[in-house]
């Protein structure tokens, strides 16, 4: 017998030990003086009532397969405007937010003894039209659900958990620990918001595939493959990581997240060494990144400071890819909804995009980039609907050096590119 039967069933008992009760009650009444008062009290269709709510419980109760381990559905929504404008054109798109793209999450878990237990997650992110899959020519994307997540894992109080299946990386979150209450509109994952858009030349030209906005701006975070990962039990607020996976690729990461004082502390540091062969090209690079965020509870200023660098040992004589990047703010209730954040952010990516482009504009060749970011934007928490309303402005600059045929050219002049995203995100 299923778990959801058995508990209909011990729904429907108890509604009908209730009737009988109810019943008793009535003749009870009956002989004393003041029934007619007391049933008053009571209402005269309790038991109806009941029915009604064990009729509704048996429509509603979420079906499983057994009773011993547990299924929690939960998700989130997250739609938004985007407005953009690449200095020769301008447009507005409904899209969801990349930040953060609606998912819908499946979890649960089962006590093997105690202090054991074991368990499962399944994420599907749902794909509209995401604000860095579409571009200037394109303002419909992708309509998909993917798998973010499919994994089981086995926990032990002291001992820590492993978890194989598609998943997180250890590495995955290193350079995006945030506090500040704004990261669904804004962190250090910045080509999120317009990765797919081409650079506007100054001759009006688009820059094509091989240049875009998610070519120039990366934090170098981990990812979700198919891998097996260690987590240590949290201590004093650390937890240690470590994962492997895929043809090659393992990773180690050490986090930290603690009360101390009047400050919230988070911060994250990472290693990661990727020797994938995924039969086109042959990877051989090394990353390093991290983070940090403080927030004082007292006044509600936060800062968050991220940076990283890639090592491509696979590109013999190529500069190493590097970032930084930084937001500042304050995040306090000043209205009944709940909290306010309000941000500002600065970041700088170079080199992250080097190598060859399809024949743009009389060059064949990137040899060097520079991408600035800076933006701010407020996002406003209404707590009684699990609610966040945001807005967010950026202002995008890059500058690309060229060759052809191995010679530096000074290549064509890039426009600059400007965002405003409005949107809000629900959970449930």
């Amino acid at each position: 017998m299923s778990y959801r039967q058995t508990m209909v069933r011990q729904s429907k008992a108890w509604g009908h030990a209730t009737v009988g009760l109810c019943a008793l009650a009535g003749l009870s009444m009956m002989a004393l003086p003041s029934s007619s008062a007391l049933a008053a009290d009571l209402g005269g269709d309790c038991c109806a009532d009941l029915e009604e709510r064990v009729a509704t419980l048996e429509a509603t109760t979420a079906r499983k397969g057994n009773r011993k381990v547990s299924l929690t559905v939960s998700g989130w929504m997250n739609q938004a405007l985007l407005i953009w404008d690449d200095g020769d054109e301008s447009d507005a798109y409904v899209t969801s937010n990349g930040n953060d793209l609606a998912a819908i999450n499946f979890a649960g878990e089962a006590k093997i003894r105690p202090g054991w237990k074991a368990g499962y997650e399944i994420e599907l992110e749902i794909v509209t039209a995401s604000s860095d899959g579409v571009d200037q020519t394109n303002d419909d994307g992708e309509n998909a659900i993917e798998i973010a997540q499919s994994a089981i894992f086995i926990e032990s109080e002291r001992y820590g958990t492993v978890t194989w299946g598609f998943a997180d990386q250890a590495s995955d979150g290193a350079p995006e620990m945030d506090l500040s209450g704004a990261e669904n509109v804004a962190y250090s994952a910045v080509a999120d918001v317009a990765g797919g858009f081409q650079l506007r030349f100054a001759n009006g030209a688009l820059s094509g595939s091989d240049i875009t906005i998610g070519a120039l701006y990366d934090n170098f975070n981990g990812d979700t493959f198919n891998i097996i990962r260690y987590e240590t039990p949290e201590i004093a607020g650390f937890v240690l990581s470590a994962s492997w996976g895929e043809d090659d690729m393992w990773d180690v990461a050490l986090t930290f997240e603690k009360e101390l004082g009047e400050f919230e502390v988070a911060a994250g540091i990472a290693y990661r060494q990727n020797q994938d062969n995924d039969g086109a090209d042959e990877l051989d690079q090394d990353t390093i990144n991290g983070s940090i965020s403080v927030l004082h509870n007292p006044t509600g200023l936060n800062f968050t400071f991220a940076a990283g660098q890639r090592e491509f040992n696979d590109e013999p004589g190529r500069d190493d890819a590097t970032f930084y990047y930084f937001k500042g703010g304050i995040l306090r209730q000043f209205n009944s909804l709940g909290k306010t954040a309000i941000y500002g952010e600065y970041g700088q990516f170079d080199d992250v995009l080097v190598g060859d482009v399809s024949g743009v504009m009389g060059v064949d060749a990137v040899s060097g980039s520079e991408a600035k970011v800076y933006g701010f934007g407020i996002v406003q928490h209404i707590d009684a609907a699990e609610m966040q309303v945001y807005a967010g402005f950026r202002h995008y600059e890059v500058d690309l050096d060229f060759t052809n045929g191995g010679a530096a050219v000074a290549g064509p002049g890039i426009e600059d590119f400007t965002t405003v995203m409005v949107g809000g995100r629900i959970d449930f």
